[in-house]
C-alpha cells in the first residue's frame, strides 16, 4: 500500500484485480491491465512419456485440472464431480497435475489420476492431449494463467465464476 500510493501507473493482471484496486481508494486512471504473455503454441515440444501415453489411450476423454490441489483452488468440488462422473462413465480420465495439498489417498480411483508437480512445458504437452481444462477455483482468482495456456492451445475450459476468470471464459468465448 506504501509503495502503491507513490506509484505513477500500476499494471494489473486483470480486470478483478483492477477492480479491487480501485475499490481500495486507489485512482482508476494509474490502473492498466496487461494480460500475461503466453508462448505460441508451436513451441510446446516437451514430450511425454509412452507410459502417460498409454495410460491416455485406454480413456476416450480426458478432463485436465491444472493447480494446486488445495481446497481455494477447488480441488474438493473436482475431485466429486469427478467422482460422479465415474460413478455413470468408464471411458473417463481426470489428470491432476499440480502439487497436491489434499488428501487423495482418501480417492484412489483408476481414473482419477494424480501427477503431482508437472515440469511446465509438460504441462502444455499433457494440455495438448486433453479434452477439457477445468479451473474451479472458489477463491477469487486474479487471473488464471491455466486459462490463457488452455485458450493458446485451442482447448475448451470450463472455470468457476470468480476472480480473473470469469474476463476469458464467458459468452464471448464459448
Amino acid at each position: 500500500s506504501f509503495f502503491m500510493k507513490k506509484a505513477d501507473r500500476f499494471i494489473c493482471v486483470s480486470n478483478y484485480i483492477r477492480d479491487v484496486h480501485i475499490a481500495n481508494g486507489f485512482d482508476s486512471n494509474k490502473m492498466q491491465t496487461i494480460y500475461n504473455f503466453m508462448p505460441e503454441p508451436s513451441s510446446v515440444s516437451k514430450r511425454i512419456s509412452k507410459h502417460l501415453i498409454e495410460i491416455f489411450n485406454k480413456y476416450q476423454f480426458i478432463v485436465l485440472y491444472a493447480g494446486k490441489l488445495s481446497l481455494g483452488k477447488g480441488a474438493d468440488i473436482m475431485i466429486g464431480t469427478a467422482q460422479e462422473i465415474i460413478k455413470k462413465r468408464n471411458d473417463v480420465l481426470f489428470v491432476f497435475a499440480g502439487v497436491i495439498n489434499y488428501p487423495i489417498n482418501l480417492v484412489r480411483d483408476k481414473q482419477l489420476f494424480f501427477l503431482n508437480s508437472v515440469e511446465y512445458s509438460s504441462l502444455l504437452a499433457i494440455m495438448k492431449l486433453a479434452d477439457l481444462i477445468c479451473i474451479p477455483s472458489v477463491w477469487p482468482e486474479p487471473l488464471s494463467r491455466v486459462i490463457i495456456e488452455a485458450f493458446s492451445l485451442g482447448k475448451p475450459v470450463l472455470a468457476s465464476n470468480r476472480g480473473g476468470s470469469k474476463e476469458l471464459v464467458n459468452e464471448q468465448t464459448k
